[in-house]
């Protein structure tokens, strides 16, 4: 009904408006309205440097959300300096089009050598009447363009970034917590109903928590929750590091064919460990921070030699995660009891294997600690797929809304000045020539709000990932693919739209009579 309400206004806004206009408007001049522009053309310097700054302005805010914790948008707040810098933006990128553009362009003729050439003393005057006569359009469709690139690199950042995550959300094909060993033959079993395969790996791993006398420790130590709760994940977890042995790590690693495993030559030492971060250290990097452990009565400092994202057991499982040599673990594992026990399985053979997981999850009485690599990407796809169903329909309608009205625009406008170019013609201008002249002058157009809208969607995205989601995965020029893709979409949308203009405007001004 808001939907309904609000879409009925508009319309009526817009109806209100575009009646006043025609009823002042007599029928001659509403056919000659493009040319109502013809008068003397005034350009001001200072609006012209107010739109330039305003957009560099908003650009640099965008770009200062790389500083972290240190930048307006946490010391301030998210909201206002987003408000601040979308005003900034959009009242930037209105002078800019109005203002700027006819005005470096004005100054350009200055340079009589570069202008009077065969093609740019066309091209230079009737660029510079298009913006004054039809800026409001080109601003609106600058507009238009922004929204259709920024809603598709969103959407397919938002669609793949998740994806991705999984690989450290659940790295295992399949995990889950035992509670008794008898539980892992019935596993076993059940997996043999699915997959015959000799390719299925089980690994267990059991967690030792062990605490710390440190002063400073990762954040790593104490977040997370416990999941075994009624109220769902309200219990915190209790802090430790979650000790695991080297050999177990290399293990997991190589069954989840994980792209870089580190060499089992460079085996820990008794005082060396590696943690696992959850997300990618930004100004505090732990290696090199010295931890002393608590095993039994006696108390163990371990160096952390490296610092890993590559987490071998889920989050669900296992939080601030310690990798220890082998001895150590040893160690510990005489004096305490293991805090849980993963099984870890992976193969081919059960990958993407929906009944398997759905089978497992019976046995194990839905248990909040069973993970599926493939169970989560399918769950990703189940769960947004109307979402970005809608976001892509709306994200064609932009793309066929903004594609038809600069060609309509710019057919228009070359057809209506047909006879310019049969002047040309009898002053001796080729063909060839004319074509070139039409290019130019259609390229103007098209390019303007694709630039436009491809930088301000670079910072739009940039802000979206860098505020609103979860960093768990380095930024890597890989996860910025789906833009990068999203943009090269839009543009051969654009190249195919402008080819179609310029052979239309060719043939109906070339058109031999």
């Amino acid at each position: 009904m808001k939907t309904a309400c609000f879409i009925f206004a508009v319309v009526i806004v817009l109806a209100l408006s575009n009646g006043r206009f025609l009823f002042k408007t007599s029928l001659m001049d509403l056919v000659r309205y493009e040319k109502s522009a013809e008068k003397k053309m005034k350009f001001h310097a200072v609006l012209s440097v107010i739109g330039f700054f305003a957009v560099i302005s908003g650009y640099y805010l965008a770009l200062d959300i790389l500083r972290g914790a240190k930048s307006l948008w946490f010391t301030v707040g998210f909201y206002p300096v987003a408000m601040l810098t979308f005003a900034l933006i959009l009242s930037g990128t209105v002078l800019f089009i109005a203002s700027f553009l006819p005005f470096a362009v004005q100054a350009g003729k200055k340079n009589k050598r570069k202008f009077y050439t065969e093609t740019k003393i066309i091209t230079a005057p009737g660029f510079i009447y298009r913006i004054h006569s039809n800026s409001g359009t080109l601003i609106m469709l600058t507009l238009l363009s922004v929204a259709t690139l920024s809603a598709s690199s969103v959407m397919a950042l938002s669609l793949y970034y998740p994806i991705a995550a999984v690989s450290r959300m659940a790295p295992s094909e399949i995990e889950c917590r035992i509670e008794k060993e008898s539980e892992i033959t019935a596993i076993k079993q059940i997996i043999n109903k699915y997959s015959s395969d000799a390719d299925v790996t089980f690994l267990q791993t059991d967690i030792y928590k062990v605490t710390s006398t440190a002063t400073q420790l990762p954040m790593e130590y104490s977040i997370g929750t416990s999941k075994g709760d009624a109220d769902n994940e309200k219990i915190l977890r209790d802090a430790g590091f979650e000790c695991i042995p080297y050999s177990n790590y290399i293990a997991l690693l190589e069954a989840q064919e994980r792209q870089k495993v580190p060499e089992q030559s460079a085996a820990l030492n008794d005082n060396e460990c590696i943690l696992v971060k959850y997300q990618p250290a930004s100004d505090n990097d732990e290696a090199g921070n010295i931890y002393p452990l608590l095993i039994g009565n006696e108390e163990i400092p371990v160096t952390v030699t490296a610092v890993t994202l590559d987490n071998p057991i889920s989050f669900a499982n296992s939080v601030g995660t310690l990798i220890i040599s082998d001895n150590l673990y040893d160690t510990i594992a005489e004096q305490a009891v293991p805090a849980a026990k993963i099984l870890s399985i992976n193969g081919k053979s059960i990958e993407d294997n929906e009944a398997l997981f759905q089978a497992l999850s019976e046995y194990l009485s839905k248990s909040p600690y069973l993970q599926g690599n493939s169970h989560r990407i399918h769950e990703i796809f189940s769960l947004s797929s109307s979402t970005f169903l809608l976001l892509g329909f709306l994200v064609v309608l932009f793309f066929i809304a903004t594609g038809s009205i600069l060609y309509f625009n710019n057919v228009s406008a070359i057809t209506d000045s047909k006879s310019d170019y049969n002047i040309l013609r009898k002053m001796g201008y080729t063909d060839k020539k004319i074509k070139k002249i039409i290019k130019k002058q259609t390229a103007a157009f098209y390019s303007i709000p694709f630039l436009f809208g491809l930088a301000d969607c670079i910072f739009a995205t940039l802000v979206y990932k860098s505020a609103l989601m979860q960093n768990i995965l380095k930024n890597s020029f890989v996860l910025y693919a789906p833009t990068m893709a999203a943009i090269m979409l839009t543009f051969i949308i654009y190249l195919v739209y402008y080819h179609m203009t310029v052979h239309t405007c060719c043939k109906a001004v070339l058109r031999k009579h």
